[in-house]
Protein backbone atom coordinates (compact mmCIF):
# COMPACT_ATOMS: atom_id res chain seq x y z
CA UNK A 1 0.00 0.00 0.00
CA UNK A 2 2.51 2.31 0.83
CA UNK A 3 4.70 1.87 -2.53
CA UNK A 4 1.47 2.60 -4.16
CA UNK A 5 0.52 5.59 -2.93
CA UNK A 6 4.57 6.81 -2.77
CA UNK A 7 4.83 6.20 -6.67
CA UNK A 8 1.55 7.30 -7.65
CA UNK A 9 1.56 10.91 -5.63
CA UNK A 10 5.83 10.78 -6.55
CA UNK A 11 6.03 11.60 -2.33
CA UNK A 12 7.44 9.90 0.66
CA UNK A 13 4.81 7.52 2.48
CA UNK A 14 4.52 6.65 5.84
CA UNK A 15 2.08 4.61 8.26
CA UNK A 16 2.20 5.85 12.31
CA UNK A 17 0.11 3.35 14.64
CA UNK A 18 -1.62 4.95 17.80
CA UNK A 19 -0.84 3.75 21.09
CA UNK A 20 -3.54 4.55 23.45
CA UNK A 21 -1.71 3.62 26.40
CA UNK A 22 1.72 5.99 25.69
CA UNK A 23 -0.68 7.92 24.37
CA UNK A 24 1.79 8.00 21.13
CA UNK A 25 2.11 7.85 17.60
CA UNK A 26 4.55 5.24 16.69
CA UNK A 27 6.28 5.08 13.27
CA UNK A 28 5.84 1.59 11.93
CA UNK A 29 6.22 1.65 8.24
CA UNK A 30 8.03 3.93 5.76
CA UNK A 31 9.16 4.15 2.48
CA UNK A 32 12.68 4.79 1.93
CA UNK A 33 14.41 8.15 1.55
CA UNK A 34 17.30 9.85 2.64
CA UNK A 35 16.53 11.04 6.13
CA UNK A 36 14.87 9.33 8.71
CA UNK A 37 11.36 10.51 10.48
CA UNK A 38 10.77 10.52 14.34
CA UNK A 39 10.19 7.29 15.82
CA UNK A 40 7.52 8.32 17.86
CA UNK A 41 5.49 11.70 18.28
CA UNK A 42 3.40 12.72 20.85
CA UNK A 43 -0.70 14.08 20.41
CA UNK A 44 0.06 17.49 20.61
CA UNK A 45 2.99 17.17 18.45
CA UNK A 46 3.26 18.37 14.76
CA UNK A 47 0.83 17.35 11.67
CA UNK A 48 0.41 14.16 13.10
CA UNK A 49 -0.79 15.19 16.37
CA UNK A 50 -3.64 17.25 15.50
CA UNK A 51 -4.72 14.16 12.63
CA UNK A 52 -5.01 11.83 15.67
CA UNK A 53 -7.06 14.47 17.72
CA UNK A 54 -9.30 16.00 15.43
CA UNK A 55 -9.98 12.84 13.54
CA UNK A 56 -9.76 14.36 9.60
CA UNK A 57 -7.17 14.71 7.01
CA UNK A 58 -5.54 17.79 7.13
CA UNK A 59 -2.71 19.21 4.33
CA UNK A 60 -0.31 21.78 4.78
CA UNK A 61 0.51 22.68 1.20
CA UNK A 62 3.06 25.07 2.35
CA UNK A 63 5.27 24.29 5.52
CA UNK A 64 6.72 27.76 5.59
CA UNK A 65 3.34 29.00 5.48
CA UNK A 66 1.08 26.86 7.85
CA UNK A 67 -2.27 27.33 9.34
CA UNK A 68 -2.01 29.09 12.35
CA UNK A 69 -3.40 26.51 14.44
CA UNK A 70 -0.52 23.71 13.47
CA UNK A 71 2.68 23.91 15.50
CA UNK A 72 4.82 21.75 12.49
CA UNK A 73 7.46 19.50 13.91
CA UNK A 74 9.69 18.77 10.51
CA UNK A 75 12.37 16.17 10.68
CA UNK A 76 13.87 17.08 7.81
CA UNK A 77 14.35 20.77 6.33
CA UNK A 78 13.84 19.54 3.24
CA UNK A 79 10.27 19.15 3.49
CA UNK A 80 7.38 22.07 1.98
CA UNK A 81 4.37 20.01 1.42
CA UNK A 82 2.39 17.67 4.20
CA UNK A 83 -0.62 15.56 4.29
CA UNK A 84 -1.97 13.05 6.53
CA UNK A 85 -5.28 11.60 6.90
CA UNK A 86 -6.02 9.19 10.11
CA UNK A 87 -7.07 5.38 10.01
CA UNK A 88 -10.34 5.33 11.19
CA UNK A 89 -12.82 3.18 11.04
CA UNK A 90 -16.56 2.93 13.33
CA UNK A 91 -14.97 4.87 15.40
CA UNK A 92 -12.01 2.89 15.84
CA UNK A 93 -8.58 4.96 15.32
CA UNK A 94 -5.69 3.09 14.17
CA UNK A 95 -3.62 6.02 13.48
CA UNK A 96 -2.06 7.89 10.74
CA UNK A 97 -1.33 7.53 7.03
CA UNK A 98 1.26 10.43 5.76
CA UNK A 99 2.52 12.01 3.07
CA UNK A 100 5.58 14.90 2.20
CA UNK A 101 7.28 16.53 -0.13
CA UNK A 102 9.95 18.29 -1.16
CA UNK A 103 7.94 20.72 -3.27
CA UNK A 104 5.19 23.20 -1.85
CA UNK A 105 1.47 22.54 -2.94
CA UNK A 106 2.55 19.09 -4.74
CA UNK A 107 -0.42 17.53 -3.37
CA UNK A 108 -3.59 17.82 -5.64
CA UNK A 109 -7.15 16.91 -4.70
CA UNK A 110 -6.59 13.18 -6.52
CA UNK A 111 -3.73 12.81 -4.30
CA UNK A 112 -5.86 13.77 -1.10
CA UNK A 113 -8.77 11.64 -2.41
CA UNK A 114 -6.54 8.95 -2.44
CA UNK A 115 -4.82 8.94 0.67
CA UNK A 116 -8.63 8.97 2.10
CA UNK A 117 -9.31 6.11 0.34
CA UNK A 118 -6.40 3.80 1.28
CA UNK A 119 -6.56 5.38 4.80
CA UNK A 120 -10.17 3.66 5.18
CA UNK A 121 -9.38 0.18 3.16
CA UNK A 122 -6.64 -0.25 5.72
CA UNK A 123 -9.09 0.71 8.68
CA UNK A 124 -11.31 -1.56 7.41
CA UNK A 125 -8.69 -4.19 7.12
CA UNK A 126 -7.30 -3.74 10.76
CA UNK A 127 -10.95 -3.77 11.92
CA UNK A 128 -11.92 -7.03 9.88
CA UNK A 129 -8.71 -8.65 11.61
CA UNK A 130 -9.36 -7.49 14.82
CA UNK A 131 -13.57 -8.89 14.87
CA UNK A 132 -11.85 -12.05 14.04
CA UNK A 133 -9.27 -11.90 16.66
CA UNK A 134 -11.65 -10.50 18.96
CA UNK A 135 -14.55 -13.81 18.13
CA UNK A 136 -12.05 -16.53 18.79
CA UNK A 137 -10.98 -14.54 22.15
CA UNK A 138 -14.61 -14.35 23.37
CA UNK A 139 -15.07 -18.22 22.34
CA UNK A 140 -11.98 -18.99 24.11
CA UNK A 141 -12.67 -17.05 27.54
CA UNK A 142 -16.86 -18.38 27.28
CA UNK A 143 -15.37 -21.60 27.25
CA UNK A 144 -12.77 -21.02 30.02
CA UNK A 145 -16.13 -19.61 32.04
CA UNK A 146 -17.52 -23.15 31.61
CA UNK A 147 -14.52 -24.72 33.01
CA UNK A 148 -13.96 -22.09 35.86
CA UNK A 149 -18.21 -23.09 36.64
CA UNK A 150 -17.91 -27.05 36.19
CA UNK A 151 -14.47 -26.76 38.68
CA UNK A 152 -16.85 -24.65 40.90
CA UNK A 153 -19.33 -27.25 40.98
CA UNK A 154 -17.14 -29.95 41.76
CA UNK A 155 -15.56 -27.99 44.23
CA UNK A 156 -18.82 -27.17 45.87
CA UNK A 157 -19.44 -30.87 45.97
CA UNK A 158 -16.54 -31.62 47.34
CA UNK A 159 -16.97 -29.05 49.92
CA UNK A 160 -20.21 -30.65 50.97
CA UNK A 161 -18.75 -33.98 51.50
CA UNK A 162 -15.88 -32.89 53.43
CA UNK A 163 -18.18 -30.69 55.34
CA UNK A 164 -19.82 -34.06 56.30
CA UNK A 165 -16.83 -36.32 57.20
CA UNK A 166 -15.13 -33.60 58.87
CA UNK A 167 -18.21 -32.73 60.92
CA UNK A 168 -17.71 -36.61 62.59
CA UNK A 169 -13.73 -35.83 63.63
CA UNK A 170 -15.35 -34.14 67.19
CA UNK A 171 -16.95 -37.22 68.17
CA UNK A 172 -14.41 -39.57 66.94
CA UNK A 173 -12.04 -37.43 68.95
CA UNK A 174 -14.52 -37.29 72.02
CA UNK A 175 -15.09 -41.49 71.66
CA UNK A 176 -11.17 -41.44 72.30
CA UNK A 177 -10.37 -39.60 75.12
CA UNK A 178 -13.72 -41.23 76.81
CA UNK A 179 -11.39 -44.24 76.18
CA UNK A 180 -8.79 -43.26 77.57
CA UNK A 181 -10.19 -41.92 80.91
CA UNK A 182 -11.84 -45.47 81.31
CA UNK A 183 -8.24 -47.19 80.87
CA UNK A 184 -7.06 -44.32 83.17
CA UNK A 185 -4.65 -43.26 80.83
CA UNK A 186 -3.10 -39.71 81.27
CA UNK A 187 -0.48 -38.41 78.51
CA UNK A 188 -0.35 -34.42 78.09
CA UNK A 189 1.00 -35.15 74.52
CA UNK A 190 -1.67 -37.23 73.38
CA UNK A 191 -4.47 -35.21 74.90
CA UNK A 192 -2.62 -31.74 73.21
CA UNK A 193 -2.43 -34.20 69.93
CA UNK A 194 -6.20 -34.74 70.27
CA UNK A 195 -6.63 -31.11 70.81
CA UNK A 196 -4.68 -30.24 67.91
CA UNK A 197 -7.03 -32.75 65.61
CA UNK A 198 -10.14 -30.86 67.14
CA UNK A 199 -8.79 -27.67 66.47
CA UNK A 200 -7.02 -27.89 62.85
CA UNK A 201 -10.51 -30.00 62.02
CA UNK A 202 -12.53 -27.14 62.82
CA UNK A 203 -10.51 -24.64 61.08
CA UNK A 204 -10.71 -27.20 57.37
CA UNK A 205 -14.71 -27.28 58.42
CA UNK A 206 -15.02 -23.89 58.36
CA UNK A 207 -13.25 -23.06 54.81
CA UNK A 208 -15.08 -26.20 53.41
CA UNK A 209 -18.68 -24.50 54.60
CA UNK A 210 -17.15 -20.91 53.13
CA UNK A 211 -16.45 -22.41 50.40
CA UNK A 212 -19.84 -24.78 49.62
CA UNK A 213 -22.00 -21.28 50.87
CA UNK A 214 -20.08 -18.65 48.77
CA UNK A 215 -20.28 -21.82 45.65
CA UNK A 216 -24.22 -22.11 46.29
CA UNK A 217 -24.21 -17.86 46.60
CA UNK A 218 -22.60 -17.86 43.18
CA UNK A 219 -24.91 -20.67 41.71
CA UNK A 220 -28.37 -18.69 42.89
CA UNK A 221 -26.72 -15.56 41.10
CA UNK A 222 -26.49 -17.59 38.01
CA UNK A 223 -29.75 -18.79 37.90
CA UNK A 224 -30.98 -15.20 37.87
CA UNK A 225 -32.02 -12.90 34.67
CA UNK A 226 -28.91 -10.98 33.71
CA UNK A 227 -29.99 -7.36 33.69
CA UNK A 228 -27.34 -5.97 31.33
CA UNK A 229 -26.81 -1.86 31.48
CA UNK A 230 -24.65 0.34 30.01
CA UNK A 231 -22.47 2.26 32.27
CA UNK A 232 -19.11 4.86 31.62
CA UNK A 233 -16.36 3.28 33.42
CA UNK A 234 -15.82 6.46 35.26
CA UNK A 235 -19.25 5.94 37.05
CA UNK A 236 -17.98 2.65 37.85
CA UNK A 237 -14.45 3.92 39.19
CA UNK A 238 -15.56 6.56 40.99
CA UNK A 239 -18.48 4.82 43.22
CA UNK A 240 -16.20 2.27 43.88
CA UNK A 241 -13.61 4.95 45.02
CA UNK A 242 -16.68 6.89 46.85
CA UNK A 243 -18.10 3.68 48.38
CA UNK A 244 -14.40 2.23 50.06
CA UNK A 245 -13.18 5.91 51.37
CA UNK A 246 -13.00 5.59 55.01
CA UNK A 247 -12.15 2.04 54.61
CA UNK A 248 -8.74 3.11 55.80
CA UNK A 249 -7.67 6.63 56.90
CA UNK A 250 -3.30 6.25 56.03
CA UNK A 251 -4.16 4.94 52.30
CA UNK A 252 -4.18 7.85 49.33
CA UNK A 253 -6.98 7.00 46.57
CA UNK A 254 -6.53 8.23 43.45
CA UNK A 255 -8.32 8.08 40.05
CA UNK A 256 -7.02 8.56 36.99
CA UNK A 257 -9.86 7.93 34.07
CA UNK A 258 -7.63 8.14 30.82
CA UNK A 259 -10.96 6.54 28.72
CA UNK A 260 -14.08 6.78 29.50
CA UNK A 261 -15.49 4.97 27.32
CA UNK A 262 -18.97 2.61 27.93
CA UNK A 263 -19.40 -0.37 29.08
CA UNK A 264 -22.07 -2.98 28.34
CA UNK A 265 -22.25 -5.33 31.77
CA UNK A 266 -24.03 -7.49 34.74
CA UNK A 267 -23.84 -4.54 36.70
CA UNK A 268 -23.04 -6.23 40.51
CA UNK A 269 -20.94 -8.92 38.90
CA UNK A 270 -18.25 -5.99 37.88
CA UNK A 271 -19.48 -3.87 41.15
CA UNK A 272 -18.29 -7.15 42.75
CA UNK A 273 -15.11 -7.66 41.14
CA UNK A 274 -14.23 -4.06 41.71
CA UNK A 275 -14.80 -4.34 45.59
CA UNK A 276 -12.73 -7.56 45.86
CA UNK A 277 -9.50 -6.26 44.18
CA UNK A 278 -10.03 -2.81 46.22
CA UNK A 279 -9.99 -4.99 49.49
CA UNK A 280 -7.20 -6.62 48.75
CA UNK A 281 -5.45 -3.68 47.98
CA UNK A 282 -5.82 -2.41 51.13
CA UNK A 283 -5.08 -5.47 52.99
CA UNK A 284 -1.53 -4.93 51.04
CA UNK A 285 -0.81 -2.25 52.63
CA UNK A 286 -1.03 -2.10 55.98
CA UNK A 287 1.59 0.81 56.66
CA UNK A 288 -0.39 2.84 54.14
CA UNK A 289 -0.05 3.81 50.64
CA UNK A 290 -1.41 4.97 47.21
CA UNK A 291 -4.31 3.22 45.49
CA UNK A 292 -5.03 4.28 42.28
CA UNK A 293 -8.04 3.43 40.45
CA UNK A 294 -7.04 3.83 36.17
CA UNK A 295 -8.78 3.53 33.32
CA UNK A 296 -6.97 3.28 29.79
CA UNK A 297 -7.84 2.25 26.60
CA UNK A 298 -6.74 -1.22 24.90
CA UNK A 299 -8.39 -1.02 21.24
CA UNK A 300 -11.55 -2.42 21.48
CA UNK A 301 -11.50 -3.24 25.51
CA UNK A 302 -11.43 -0.70 28.17
CA UNK A 303 -8.92 -1.63 30.92
CA UNK A 304 -9.76 -0.86 34.22
CA UNK A 305 -6.28 -0.96 36.59
CA UNK A 306 -6.68 -1.35 40.61
CA UNK A 307 -3.15 -0.17 41.10
CA UNK A 308 -1.63 -0.63 44.73
CA UNK A 309 1.99 0.47 46.45
CA UNK A 310 1.26 -2.24 48.84
CA UNK A 311 4.00 -5.56 49.59
CA UNK A 312 3.54 -7.39 46.11
CA UNK A 313 2.88 -11.03 44.98
CA UNK A 314 6.10 -13.68 45.15
CA UNK A 315 6.71 -14.61 41.71
CA UNK A 316 5.69 -18.10 42.41
CA UNK A 317 2.53 -17.11 43.48
CA UNK A 318 1.48 -15.33 40.62
CA UNK A 319 0.22 -17.99 38.12
CA UNK A 320 -1.60 -19.81 41.25
CA UNK A 321 -3.43 -16.52 42.10
CA UNK A 322 -7.06 -17.00 40.17
CA UNK A 323 -6.91 -20.84 41.32
CA UNK A 324 -10.09 -21.98 43.38
CA UNK A 325 -8.60 -22.43 47.13
CA UNK A 326 -5.67 -20.78 46.52
CA UNK A 327 -4.78 -17.53 49.15
CA UNK A 328 -1.93 -16.44 50.58
CA UNK A 329 -3.56 -15.19 53.61
CA UNK A 330 -4.77 -17.51 56.35
CA UNK A 331 -8.14 -18.97 56.80
CA UNK A 332 -9.09 -17.50 53.41
CA UNK A 333 -11.14 -20.30 51.18
CA UNK A 334 -9.37 -18.97 47.81
CA UNK A 335 -12.47 -18.11 46.30
CA UNK A 336 -12.91 -14.03 45.89
CA UNK A 337 -9.95 -13.61 42.67
CA UNK A 338 -11.44 -17.05 41.76
CA UNK A 339 -14.95 -15.72 41.50
CA UNK A 340 -13.52 -12.27 40.11
CA UNK A 341 -12.20 -13.64 37.28
CA UNK A 342 -15.29 -15.86 36.52
CA UNK A 343 -17.22 -12.80 36.31
CA UNK A 344 -14.77 -10.94 34.36
CA UNK A 345 -14.86 -13.78 31.82
CA UNK A 346 -19.11 -14.18 31.91
CA UNK A 347 -18.55 -10.41 30.73
CA UNK A 348 -16.64 -11.14 28.38
CA UNK A 349 -13.37 -9.33 29.22
CA UNK A 350 -10.82 -10.84 31.40
CA UNK A 351 -8.97 -10.08 34.66
CA UNK A 352 -5.04 -10.46 35.01
CA UNK A 353 -2.21 -9.74 37.65
CA UNK A 354 1.29 -7.51 37.47
CA UNK A 355 3.54 -7.45 40.40
CA UNK A 356 6.86 -6.89 41.83
CA UNK A 357 7.44 -8.13 45.88
CA UNK A 358 7.49 -5.43 48.44
CA UNK A 359 6.77 -2.13 45.35
CA UNK A 360 2.92 -3.52 44.73
CA UNK A 361 0.46 -4.72 42.45
CA UNK A 362 -1.89 -4.44 39.73
CA UNK A 363 -4.93 -6.21 39.10
CA UNK A 364 -6.49 -4.98 35.51
CA UNK A 365 -9.72 -5.70 34.42
CA UNK A 366 -10.42 -5.96 30.98
CA UNK A 367 -14.06 -5.30 29.72
CA UNK A 368 -15.29 -4.39 26.01
CA UNK A 369 -16.93 -1.15 24.83
CA UNK A 370 -20.22 -1.38 24.74
CA UNK A 371 -20.24 -1.00 20.54
CA UNK A 372 -18.34 -3.95 19.78
CA UNK A 373 -20.04 -6.35 22.26
CA UNK A 374 -21.22 -9.25 21.06
CA UNK A 375 -24.13 -9.83 23.24
CA UNK A 376 -25.07 -13.57 21.94
CA UNK A 377 -22.47 -15.31 24.03
CA UNK A 378 -23.43 -13.68 27.74
CA UNK A 379 -24.28 -16.21 30.28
Amino acid sequence: MLNIVSVHTQSRAAIRRYNAESQDLELVRQTLHPYSLFARMKLYEGLNGKVARERRTITIPDVNNPPSEVRLKLSSESIQSLVAAPIIFKNEYYGNLSLSHNIPNHFLDPDIELIDGLATQLAMTLYRLASVENATELERRAKEAEVMSSIGQSAGELAHRLGNDLGLIRSYVNNVQRILREYGVAHLTLDENLTKIVQDTRRALGLANNVRDQLQTLQNEGQQTKEWVDLPVSTLLEETARSHSQLSSNIEIRLEIHDDSQVRIVQRQVVAILRNLFFNAVQAMPEGGILTLRSRSEGRYVALQVDDTGIGIAPENLSKIFTLGFSTKKDNSGFGLWSARRYALLNQGDLSVISDLGQGTIFTLLLPKSEVRDYGTAI
